[in-house]
């Protein structure tokens, strides 16, 4: 399920201008807010979400931040993924990592995502890894370019995930 030799570790600073860049390349611009390299460093300082790096042969191929609400965490959100090259199973290798991480190691009651609901990719991937469609935002979010898109939430329960 994980591609060979990929590695998930926690985001440390020097990895910050590879998050900014890599949240800005086009297949996914339209579809993240990137943030700036301050707001990047901003984060580490934050305790309730985590930004994981994934590399593989001592380079980066992408990234994925988890929000954790509650003492202990009952509830993951998974803020954003993004990988540098889609179609070589990093995302599914992610999604595979942040299920068992919050599941088995965190014991959460819950994971969800929000996605701009004409990401057909990220839609496929979330869907084939067993996360369910739980309505729409509309107009939930807003471009770059200042127009307004829908939002659709996923999520998956922890008996979703144990299920055969």
């Amino acid at each position: 399920m994980t591609p060979p030799g990929l590695n998930v570790r926690p985001m440390a600073e020097a990895d910050a201008q590879y998050v900014v860049d890599l949240c800005n390349v086009e297949h996914a611009r339209e579809f993240v807010h990137g943030p700036s390299f301050d707001e990047v460093v901003a984060g580490l300082a934050r305790p309730e979400a985590t930004t994981y790096i994934m590399e593989t042969g001592g380079r980066s191929v992408g990234l994925f931040r988890i929000a954790w609400v509650g003492e202990p965490a009952w509830l993951a959100e998974l803020r954003l993924i993004v990988v540098g090259e889609p179609g070589k199973g990093y995302g599914r290798a992610a999604l595979h990592w942040v299920r068992r991480h919050a599941f088995e190691d965190r014991g959460v009651r819950r994971v969800y995502l929000e996605v701009v609901a004409d990401n057909a990719r990220a839609r496929a991937l979330y869907e084939r890894c067993g996360f369910v469609q739980e309505g729409a935002f509309r107009d939930g979010f807003r471009a770059g370019d200042g127009t307004f898109r829908d939002l659709i939430p996923y999520g998956m329960l922890a008996t979703e995930y144990r299920a055969p």
